[in-house]
């Protein structure tokens, strides 16, 4: 009876197996998690400083910090009679592209961030599974890919055309992402 159970049951060579990917699968997270926590900073006066730790918080609740701190480091659209009408709208509309650029990558790298939490506990859920319930988290985490509202492959690869991520353009904006450009100075 045991040896039945041995080799159909509990397979002693399938129960290493599963062993070994462990294995390579918390050394490839380690490994990951470095590269994602890898701090990058560049900036050395204290203005770009906070503009980038804003940027490198993954967190869409530093929006309102975003604003205040691009307009610290870019400046304030020129008073009228500093600039023509037509240069003031095309700063104003660069500032709104730019902008919303830079909000949409916040609200994207903090969608991103729940994903892979989420990913990562229904992986250590498989891992302390009880058998046949696979199939079931399987498609618990399709429906949890698919299921993220705001997230696109558009917005995951805004910034390739341009050269790099939407956030490391220079590009600015004065509005939020969903106010359109209500607010271009005419």
């Amino acid at each position: 009876m045991q040896k039945l159970y041995q080799t159909t049951v509990a397979p002693l060579a399938a129960i290493n197996q599963a062993a070994f990917c462990r294995e390579l699968d918390q050394q490839f997270s380690r490994q990951m998690n470095q590269i994602f926590n890898a701090s990058f900073t560049s900036a050395v006066s204290p203005g770009p400083q906070q503009f980038e730790s804003i940027l490198h918080s993954r967190l869409s609740a530093q929006i309102p910090a975003l604003q205040a701190s691009f307009t610290t480091n870019y400046g304030a659209i020129p008073q009228v009679n500093a600039a023509s009408p037509q240069d003031r709208v095309m700063m104003d509309v660069d500032d709104a592209l730019g902008q919303e650029n830079l909000k949409t990558t916040l609200i994207a790298d903090q969608g991103g961030d729940a994903i892979l939490q989420s990913a990562e506990q229904m992986e250590n859920q498989v891992a302390v599974s009880t058998p046949g319930s696979n199939p079931f988290l399987t498609a618990q985490a399709q429906v949890a890919k698919f299921a993220m509202p705001g997230i696109h492959a558009e917005d995951a690869c805004g910034g390739i055309a341009s050269g790099g991520r939407p956030y490391r353009s220079r590009q600015r904006s004065r509005q939020a992402p969903d106010s359109g450009y209500s607010g271009i100075i005419a």
